[in-house]
């Protein structure tokens, strides 16, 4: 148990859809873009995310979990591709980025399915996210894997 609520929400909706993630090697579709490979009841999903505070450097599967979360609801956010480009300042003229982009939206469905309320949620407020602050504070730290 933690004094953090979103940890075991993290926690329960890790082990309650069987998922496991994973930083993975793999040709870069862009510069700034990580592999992260997102498995879900035998289903693997390629997210790409970038790494603006360097969480993927560390050791900490939960972590990784709000990152490939907080990829998929950027891109369900987005308007279309060029927005999702604008908002990661991604070059939108790079096809590599576009057939991920629709690889991803075409499977939002799946991953809403995930949710009892079909909401995609990363757990994690941005706003604690952007501040380290609270739950993603200790994720951070590694306190907890």
């Amino acid at each position: 148990m933690t004094d953090y609520p979103e940890i075991e929400l993290l926690n329960q909706f890790k082990n309650q859809h069987n998922i496991s993630v994973s930083i993975i090697e793999s040709e870069k579709i862009d510069p700034r873009l990580f592999s992260i490979a997102f498995s879900i009841k035998q289903n693997i999903y390629i997210i790409q995310s970038d790494d603006e505070y360097l969480d993927l450097q560390i050791d900490s599967e939960i972590l990784h979990l709000v990152i490939a979360l907080r990829e998929i609801e950027t891109i369900n956010a987005s308007t279309d591709f060029l927005d999702w480009c604008r908002q990661l300042n991604l070059n939108a003229s790079n096809d590599k980025l576009l057939a991920y982009y629709k690889e991803i939206s075409s499977q939002l469905f799946d991953f809403k399915n995930l949710f009892e309320n079909g909401k995609l949620n990363s757990f994690i407020s941005d706003l604690d996210y952007q501040l380290n602050a609270g739950a993603i504070q200790i994720l951070r730290l590694n306190k907890l894997k």
